[in-house]
């Protein structure tokens, strides 16, 4: 059996047929129905292909709409409405018959008990078929959102790319992601969440990276000047104070993203460790590369007080070379590397010659389904030694 990958904008039509093998009625029956197959004057070898879906008793494929996703440049995807599926085409030497009409073993009645029987049911047959298509759980492809609305970024007082999208025919709404995404509905919204994006004008966006500072330091310096505990913020009052400066929309998404929201939504505590991530890459976004100790140092000092600052707030963010002399540290963004894993691992170990696994692992994590598959990802691209204590992973050679 042979698999090739279906283009999208060859995607074929789906025919529910039945393999020839299960048309027959049981033969222990003292009553015999017997199905005879004529070929149909129409017949013809089907080139249209049929769909192999996981099992039905998945949550995720039980009940469900079918949708293929994807650009004329795409391969096609499958999505339920919180799974994605690649299709593969396969060929296989069973082939599939198309027939009308046609009666399962359950549907024939079993006549009368006492006396044998022998009926002959006439079943014409329209068509073979001798591939399918089979459905694979992969990853979702949604990289292409991010680069979509970061063409779209929100900037002081809406940016001329935020009033382009303000346009009717320009808006990012959650139709035009599901019709050009190859990703389901559910993983759609996560990922939006994921990157932190928002709906201003009835448009998702991004805040613009300066912008979010810019808005931080200012909610960060009305919590200060009014003694609020960092626990318990009135999100209303910032909003309505701080409304004459930024958009009431923009300073309630800044508060979710740096806090969280209390039950009652009425206040939000600040989250420590996202306020440090925020300003660790404004740092290192601004110098690219730096001794670490001095890097530790200048993040802890423009950290909010009494905040403390850790690495483990930037994973995804930031390589560190070690020289004979000291320790380097080097901004480097998961956003650089593309969603082709081995593109992917091909820079990784070109950027740096061995990792380990808790240094690797947060660039690949978005590859990877779960925790055993990540291990797979990572073996099938790289050896493993032990080194004083450590395992290392380098580039298979």
């Amino acid at each position: 059996m042979s698999l090739s990958t279906i283009p999208s904008k060859h995607a074929a039509l789906f025919f529910i047929i039945l393999r020839k093998n299960v048309i027959f009625s049981s033969f222990f029956r003292r009553n015999i129905s017997i199905l005879k197959f004529n070929f149909s004057h129409q017949f013809r070898e089907e080139k249209k292909n049929v769909p192999r879906c996981p099992s039905p008793s998945s949550p995720s494929v039980a009940c469900f709409r079918l949708t293929i996703r994807g650009d004329t440049s795409d391969n096609a995807v499958l999505c339920t409405f919180d799974k994605t599926y690649e299709l593969k085409q396969a060929i296989t030497s069973n082939s599939l018959l198309l027939a009308p009409d046609l009666l399962l073993p359950t549907q024939i009645p079993d006549g009368d008990a006492e006396n044998e029987s022998i009926t002959v049911r006439s079943v014409k047959v329209f068509s073979a078929i001798h591939d399918y298509v089979e459905a694979r759980p992969i990853q979702p492809r949604l990289r292409r959102i991010k680069e979509l609305l970061q063409r779209r970024l929100f900037s002081t007082d809406g940016s001329a790319a935020a009033a382009s999208a303000a346009r009717a025919d320009d808006k990012v709404t959650l139709d035009s992601l599901l019709n050009g995404v190859q990703a389901s509905q559910a993983e759609i919204v996560a990922y939006l969440e994921k990157i932190e994006a928002f709906v201003i004008d009835g448009s998702w966006t991004l805040l613009d990276f300066d912008y979010t500072t810019t808005v931080l330091e200012h909610v960060l310096d009305l919590i200060d000047e009014n003694s609020w505990s960092s626990d318990c913020i009135p999100l209303e009052e910032v909003v309505d104070t701080l409304e004459s400066i930024h958009r009431r929309e923009v300073l309630r998404h800044v508060c979710r993203v740096f806090g969280h929201l209390e039950q009652d939504e009425t206040h939000f505590g600040l989250n420590k460790s996202r306020v440090c991530r925020h300003y660790g890459e404004l740092i290192l976004r601004s110098a690219g590369r730096m001794h670490l100790g001095e890097f530790l140092e200048c993040w802890q000092q423009s950290a909010p007080k009494p905040m403390t600052t850790s690495l483990d707030d930037l994973q995804g963010l930031f390589l560190i070379e070690e020289t004979n002399v000291s320790k380097l540290i080097e901004y480097f963004s998961l956003d650089q590397l593309s969603e082709n894993i081995d593109e992917r691992m091909a820079l990784l170990f070109k950027k740096k010659a061995r990792w380990t696994m808790s240094e690797i692992k947060c660039y690949v994590d978005d590859l990877a389904e779960d925790a055993a598959s990540l291990i797979t990802l990572i073996s099938k691209h790289s050896r493993s030694y032990l080194e004083n204590g450590q395992r290392y992973f380098c580039l298979k050679k």
